[in-house]
């Protein structure tokens, strides 16, 4: 290279020196890691979690090139996301925006513009009967004190002393005469008392006026017909009011139903990903609670905070709190050494008083005898754990948290 080039020993190797290496026959330089997400000309990728979990499983992606393959599996392995989520039916919650009927599309979103800007949800498959944008799947019959689309209702005792006396209302349709007839004809009683906005009721409408109009003005059939489930769930979407997160399943379990039933954690989750509180709380849900910092999945936590252990957290809530306040791996990944050193370091607690160290003395020979304080130290200044302990690495441990020297 000196001799084809001397620029390049004389003065910087630059670019352009980089390039003559192989250019010349003088050696082999491996082309740049490039985005993940893009198929590259060498082994692996940027981001190096995405590139470690998916050459875990495919070698030489790290090996060889960044192939078409590689890419492809960053989806297929839940090593990340290249790809959005499919669109799903809009009869369907599903996590992709809008859905695969356009017009259906179109007419909900002008509604609701965040089915079609996030997630399509249980509410925007209620936008699709309710704002005349299409049919979902309906019952063959109705309640009773509502006009159908077909003979018959929904409660046999009622439908049967109503079609005694009017055939009509079985074999045609149970149309608004046949819904008269239920009190007329001392079958059954139809006017309820107004309930819950945030519950289905059993007639038109809901007990908070300004809840019922607002969802109303969406959708009219919730106060023309029967205030059901899908207006309920048109609630919090529209901005009409709060029905509070809580549901019925275990947080760190799966299941089919939208929410968890601890209300604190399901408005962390849910405040990052809407989904779980409209659609379902699935997997990635349950996956959230802990790498969100919304809970914890694995059981109370009984570690002792001076003491370093692969889960996170320790066993004074304090302490944790005041640690994770500076250091979140603390809390979200495992409370290692560098933690440990660090109840002390950052005034959080004790952990036995202090201690006689040579960490706190610089010496020729690299690291020093406390494995906390070295660890913590040498992962920001790496020469003191390679070369020596000298006088930068004794004010680092405590410029960098790391310990306390007096």
């Amino acid at each position: 290279m000196c001799t084809a080039a001397p620029s390049c020993c004389e003065r910087q190797w630059t670019g352009e020196c980089v390039a003559l290496v192989t250019e010349l026959g003088c050696g082999w330089c491996p082309p740049p890691e490039g985005p993940c997400c893009e198929v590259g000309a060498g082994p692996g990728c940027t981001d190096d979690a995405v590139e470690s979990c998916v050459c875990a499983q495919l070698p030489d992606c790290c090996s060889g090139a960044w192939g078409p393959e590689c890419v492809a599996a960053i989806d297929a392995l839940a090593c990340g996301t290249c790809q959005e989520p499919p669109k799903g039916e809009c009869c369907e919650a599903h996590r992709s925006g809008g859905c695969l009927d356009l017009g259906v599309e179109s007419c909900v979103c002008n509604v609701a513009p965040e089915c079609c800007d996030d997630a399509w949800t249980e509410a925007c498959v209620a936008l699709v009967d309710q704002a005349g944008c299409g049919m979902c799947e309906v019952e063959e019959t109705g309640p009773c004190c509502m006009v159908g689309d077909g003979p018959g209702c929904s409660e046999p005792d009622i439908e049967t002393c109503v079609c005694a006396q009017d055939p009509f209302c079985c074999s045609q349709q149970w149309d608004a005469s046949c819904v008269e007839k239920v009190e007329l004809f001392g079958c059954g009683v139809c006017q309820v008392e107004l309930g819950d906005c945030c519950l289905p009721g059993e007639g038109p409408g809901c007990i908070d006026l300004a809840v019922q109009a607002c969802v109303c003005g969406v959708a009219p059939s919730c106060c023309q017909d029967q205030w059901t489930d899908a207006c309920a769930a048109l609630v919090e979407p529209l901005g009409c009011g709060m029905c509070g997160n809580q549901g019925e399943g275990a947080c760190c379990e799966p299941h089919d139903t939208p929410s968890c039933e601890d209300a604190t954690v399901a408005e962390c989750v849910c405040a990052q990903d809407p989904f779980c509180c409209a659609g379902t709380w699935d997997e990635a849900c349950v996956g959230e609670v802990e790498s969100l910092g919304c809970g914890t999945c694995g059981g109370p936590v009984e570690a002792a905070c001076c003491e370093p252990h692969a889960t996170p957290s320790c066993d004074d809530a304090a302490v944790a709190e005041c640690v994770c306040a500076q250091n979140d791996q603390c809390c979200t990944t495992a409370w290692d050494e560098q933690c440990v050193a660090q109840v002390e370091a950052l005034g959080c607690g004790t952990c036995g008083g202090p201690r006689e160290t040579d960490c706190c003395e610089l010496h020729d020979a690299p690291t020093c005898d406390d494995a906390a304080i070295t660890e913590c130290v040498c992962a920001q200044d790496p020469f003191c754990c390679m070369v020596s302990w000298d006088g930068v690495c004794v004010a680092e441990v405590e410029t960098l948290g790391c310990g306390m020297c007096e």
